[in-house]
């Protein structure tokens, strides 16, 4: 009797174990399910940008490597170089910005971290112009 006893704790436990492994991987199908499906890609996410004051939220489609227009978000024009792996920003006073970029991923799946941005234009000076003619008068 302590055999078939010790037996069917083993296959108490191991069905235990089954289900308790089953449950997990029903939650992960279903986190799967709530991203999109199971070909959603979860390197590919908005990534936050702090720039001075302002908090740019960018989408990952300025990432991919289409030639057309240079996307512009809040008057913040945004140049990437993927190649070169450098996030360029152009402010609206004409401040130039620049970040590095970290590619994650795998082949089929990949995203882009942003690194800290560095001012590396200033804007130019704001010179008011006079009320006066510049022109001489002889």
């Amino acid at each position: 009797m302590p055999r078939s006893a010790s037996r069917s704790a083993l296959l108490r436990s191991a069905l235990g174990a089954l289900l308790c492994g089953a449950t997990i991987g029903l939650s992960a199908a279903s986190a799967l399910a709530a991203e999109g499906g199971s070909s959603s890609c979860p390197w590919q996410q908005d990534v936050s940008l702090v720039l001075d004051t302002k908090t740019l939220t960018i989408p990952p489609a300025v990432f991919e490597t289409k030639s057309g227009p240079a996307p512009v978000i809040d008057g913040y024009e945004l140049l990437p170089n993927v190649n070169a792996l450098v996030l360029r920003i152009q402010g609206p006073r004409g401040e130039l910005w620049e970040a590095a970029l970290t590619r994650v991923g795998a082949k089929r799946c990949t995203g882009f971290y942003v690194g800290k941005p560095v001012l590396i234009a200033e804007p130019p000076p704001f010179v008011p112009r006079s009320s006066k003619s510049s022109v001489a008068v002889r």
